[in-house]
């Protein structure tokens, strides 16, 4: 079967609205990048954790209402045997062209 039959795209609707952050996958951070500007140049330090860590994000808190049936912007959820894989929050901006305000891809 090809894989773009199994996925389906719905955008936002009222009902769907619980699925947004179902997106929102923990991953893992074994270290940070400090950057640093003293004059007039960048430069970076990496520091390496002594474990690794999982975190994920926090969810996005919006009124998702603000999103179905717009000209301004608009959020699509991706699904796959049911279970929401992924999203994508376009914004129409100023120029009359749209952004990508958010996009999100579930590990499966």
């Amino acid at each position: 079967m090809n894989i773009a039959e199994e996925i389906i795209i719905s955008p936002l609707k009222d009902e769907l609205i619980e699925d947004i952050n179902k997106t929102n996958d923990y991953f893992k951070v074994f270290g940070e990048v400090v950057p640093s500007f003293q004059s007039g140049k960048w430069s970076f330090e990496e520091n390496l954790f002594d474990e690794t860590k999982e975190i994920r994000f926090p969810d996005d808190k919006l009124d998702w209402s603000r999103y179905i049936n717009r000209d301004d912007k608009a959020l699509f959820l991706a699904y796959k045997n049911n279970n929401c894989i992924g999203q994508i929050r376009i914004i129409k901006d100023w120029n009359r062209f749209c952004y990508i305000e958010n996009i999100v891809k579930k590990r499966i």
